[in-house]
């Protein structure tokens, strides 16, 4: 992993994305708690569709404010997170 992730820029000509950092810890999150099933790419994806979602058609009124725009999306996704829990 470390390897992919050095090399990436220079072999690829491209910035690294999100999902190769997150491929980067999946090692060692997988050792460190013993399963990564529960962190699995249809629940990534899902909060990837969702997030964007928020971002380009809810967040607009934003669009001059970048920061304050990906913070509150990301608390609208975080309250959607916890909300069951919350309801019991």
């Amino acid at each position: 992993m470390d390897d992919i992730w050095q090399n990436w820029r220079a072999e690829t000509k491209q910035d690294a994305f999100p999902k190769l950092h997150m491929l980067r810890h999946s090692l060692e999150f997988a050792e460190r708690h013993r399963f990564l099933g529960r962190a699995s790419e249809a629940q990534i994806e899902s909060f990837h569709y969702e997030f964007k979602l928020l971002y380009y058609e809810h967040h607009l009124n934003m669009a001059h404010d970048e920061a304050e725009r990906l913070r509150r999306c990301l608390a609208d996704v975080a309250l959607r997170a916890v909300q069951p829990f919350l309801e019991q």
